[in-house]
């Protein structure tokens, strides 16, 4: 079938076999592919009541048709799994060129089953596949672990892989790749980590066949023309994903202190404009994209002075900035580094850890049990200490790396009024009490708290007419419009 490669990857962590299988055809035009595809094979193939991070549990990665294409932004791949976080269905998805290097290597996916009993990395050439010890790798960062492969590889390859936080099986762990992009949500890190896959590292280049090749070209051509002709894409080249924060902010939708403020006063000092003032070095585009949104920035002052990466992203600032009750931009930008080296979702890393710092002010969480660290609101160096705590599980880490939900059943004492998700998963930036359609969004995801699938963040908190949806209304949160809900009905289904 056109712009598939028509072939998928099953490795067998058990046996060490590697079989090549046909994706059904009439999967293909049902599911269309990457999380739809992914998703069948995980409710045909692992039964409910198996442990997410069991041997039972498959991790499936999936790209798209489009995937690898000349499509606006046709870099996106998914992974999919029995969740560790939420124990329901779980999908991440991510950007960069690992999609289209997984189908230049001749593979549309790829389904991991079984637990290797050492380290391994998964090594796809040319339309070759073969396990390889990873023992010199567990324990490395996820740039560390990118420098070695490609050090050791006899062509230019591009990886995903898993950091300490995935070995350490932190329940919301990220699977990274490009160095900064992540399959951030639902844990599929730890997942991974549980079957001591280290990385999947991808060369070839392999093509495959597109029905109407000029077609395709021109509506491709079309799709950037009207990108270019958006106010959206200006404020995202200049500003990234934090060209938002104001207006979010404006609207009461900040989340402040764990969400007891949807305002934060020190917004001028986190959105798009202290970052590009404070760290940005270059704009970065994931494969096929023309925007460039990605914020490639480094460290010039202060303590962390010289430290570089990519981000942070709108949701990484405000969970492990205002959310902490953090005003630093620096200190933001190097959690959020470590977030990305150590492999977990700035999201739920930076959720929970403010709801251990309110947990903390409430005193349902002492010193005893934070081993004397006082979890305070505002101090930097304590959020930082906690990212690198959740990703060894060293000390309180430990039980932070569980996700805010578990955490609060274990501690008790009301905990679980602070403990801000849907099913377990934390919830992104934007404060459904200044919009209440977003909680609706939240509520109905089918992986927990989710504002990708039904984004309506947009026409939310954006100053602009969106989906044909009375402006005046959907700014308000006590005014509910049944198109609002149309509109979550048809993201969702």
């Amino acid at each position: 079938m056109n712009a598939f490669m028509n072939s998928i990857l099953r490795v067998d962590l058990f046996t060490g076999s590697i079989t090549k299988e046909q994706i059904p055809e009439h999967w293909m035009r049902k599911y269309l592919g990457g999380a739809g595809i992914a998703s069948k094979y995980l409710f045909d193939e692992v039964p409910p009541d198996i442990d997410p991070l069991g041997p039972d549990n498959k991790l499936i990665f999936m790209t798209g048709p489009l995937t690898g294409t000349a499509s606006a932004s046709a870099s996106r791949y998914s992974v999919v799994a029995k969740s560790p976080l939420t124990g329901i269905w779980g999908q991440g998805n991510s950007g960069g060129s690992f999609g289209p290097a997984l189908k230049r290597a001749g593979y549309d996916g790829v389904i991991i089953e079984g637990r290797s009993d050492k380290p391994v990395f998964l090594n796809i050439s040319g339309g070759h596949a073969e396990l390889r010890p990873a023992d010199d790798l567990w324990g490395k960062t996820v740039p560390e672990t990118e420098n070695l492969l490609k050090e050791q590889a006899a062509s230019r390859v591009t990886i995903a892989s898993i950091g300490p936080g995935g070995e350490n099986l932190v329940r919301y762990a990220a699977i990274m790749n490009n160095k900064h992009r992540a399959v951030g949500r639902t844990g599929l890190g730890a997942v991974m980590g549980s079957k001591k896959i280290k990385a999947i590292v991808c060369s070839g280049n392999k093509k495959f066949e597109i029905a109407d090749p000029q077609k395709f070209k021109a509506v491709s051509k079309r799709q950037i023309d009207l990108l270019d002709e958006s106010m959206l894409k200006v404020g995202f080249e200049a500003f990234g994903t934090n060209m938002v924060a104001d207006m979010v902010n404006a609207r009461g939708g900040y989340p402040t202190l764990n969400w007891q403020k949807g305002v934060f006063e020190n917004i001028e000092e986190v959105n798009g404009m202290a970052l590009n003032e404070k760290v940005l070095e270059r704009g970065v585009s994931c494969f096929a994209c023309p925007i460039a949104c990605g914020r490639g920035t480094k460290i010039k002052d202060g303590k962390w002075a010289g430290h570089e990466g990519e981000g942070p992203e709108y949701e990484s600032a405000n969970m492990l900035g205002a959310a902490c009750g953090i005003s630093d931009m620096n200190a933001i930008t190097m959690a959020n580094y470590l977030c990305n080296e150590y492999g977990i979702d700035t999201i739920s890393a930076g959720s929970t850890i403010a709801f251990a710092l309110e947990c903390y002010d409430k005193g349902i969480l002492t010193k005893e049990m934070t081993e004397g660290i006082e979890l305070k609101f505002g101090d930097p160096d304590i959020v930082i200490d906690l990212v690198k705590k959740i990703a060894a599980r060293e000390g309180i880490g430990d039980l932070l790396a569980e996700g805010s939900r578990i955490v609060a059943q274990k501690i008790g004492q009301g905990a679980e009024h602070f403990a801000m998700n849907v099913k377990g998963m934390e919830l992104p930036a934007y404060d459904p009490r200044a919009a209440k359609i977003c909680g609706l969004a939240y509520v109905t995801a089918n992986r927990g708290g989710d504002h990708i699938t039904a984004f309506i963040e947009g026409p939310t908190f954006v100053d602009s007419p969106f989906l044909g949806v009375d402006d005046s209304k959907i700014k308000d949160p006590f005014v509910a419009d049944p198109k609002e809900t149309k509109i979550v009905m048809d993201l969702e289904n």
